[in-house]
């Protein structure tokens, strides 16, 4: 039983003390993402997440576009939508790059 009270009294010292706020904000940017993905294919998805990465960083995700094409080849296209949102995030990584080479 002190065991649960100490994992208790650890929880809420760390709540109050404000340390699970970034926590709540990923979940929070997660779920509303999530919502507004739901009606997006898969490219288009991707397409979001690539923008996404580089407003947030300045950098993007390498995804092995290759890779998955290849275990899509294996299992007759069960990868179909992971190789959908890895072209998506791709081709827009390389037109944001072109786009910001323009710039410079």
């Amino acid at each position: 039983m002190s065991m649960l009270k100490d994992i208790h009294n650890y929880v809420k010292e760390n709540y109050e003390a404000g340390n699970y706020d970034d926590a709540k904000t990923a979940y929070t940017s997660w779920k509303t993402e999530k919502t507004q993905q739901s009606n997006l294919t898969d490219f288009e998805m991707g397409v979001q997440k690539a923008q996404s990465d580089y407003q947030k960083s300045g950098t993007f995700a390498a995804y092995p576009e290759l890779t998955i094409d290849v275990v899509n080849k294996i299992t007759d296209n069960k990868a179909s939508e992971i190789s959908g949102f890895i072209r998506g995030y791709n081709s827009e990584k390389e037109r944001i790059k072109k786009q910001s080479q323009k710039k410079h």
